[in-house]
């Protein structure tokens, strides 16, 4: 989703969210907004994992149940 943490807040919390990819950078960044606040889902169900090079994770879930 395009459309920053208050809009993927909302289609989760709607429950029309199938599949999550979350990219993880190391970096540290400061405080933000959350994504997972408004919930939505109970559990999330592992799909697959790819580590790159330069340090990036690409982790894909599903909601379980």
């Amino acid at each position: 989703v395009f459309g920053g943490a208050g809009f993927a807040s909302a289609l989760i919390a709607a429950g029309l969210v199938d599949e999550f990819q979350l990219f993880v950078n190391p970096a540290v960044l400061g405080a933000g907004r959350r994504v997972f606040d408004q919930g939505g889902f109970r559990n999330l169900r592992l799909l697959g994992s790819k580590a790159y090079a330069c340090g990036m994770v690409v982790s894909r879930y599903a909601p379980a149940g």
